[in-house]
């Protein structure tokens, strides 16, 4: 029946552990390090489906939820949906997609680029 803020943490791991769900109310996102670091402890995602972030790590109904940016009653709906059915699911499927960005996976994409980048533009 309510919502309680805490304040800052340092241990965020910890927090997400204890959480049913995050919920990222974002309007725009650079990446969702937030929405990863939750998917990796396993916590399902509620979020605004904003511009650069969210739908790279979220994939709607599998392991969270996407609505459409500002439709804060969507958003709600979404949020009344984490039931506690769903949730060890949808928390199970986060931390697969959480596996997709390890350093191991990560890494070798950006050498690949750099490498790409760098003899592009050195003469012939």
């Amino acid at each position: 029946g309510a919502v309680s803020l805490k304040g800052h943490t340092a241990n965020v791991r910890k927090e997400l552990l204890e959480s049913s769900f995050l919920l990222s109310s974002s309007r725009y996102e650079g990446f969702g390090l937030a929405l990863l670091e939750a998917a990796a402890a396993g916590v399902p995602i509620v979020s605004y489906d904003c511009p650069c972030g969210p739908s790279e790590i979220v994939e709607d109904g599998k392991n969270g939820f996407l609505v459409p940016p500002g439709n804060v009653s969507a958003l709600a709906d979404a949020c009344l949906r984490m039931t506690d059915a769903s949730r060890p699911a949808l928390g199970a499927a986060a931390l697969e997609t959480a596996r997709r960005f390890t350093m191991d996976r990560i890494l070798p994409q950006w050498d690949a680029l750099l490498r790409e980048l760098l003899f592009r533009g050195s003469p012939q």
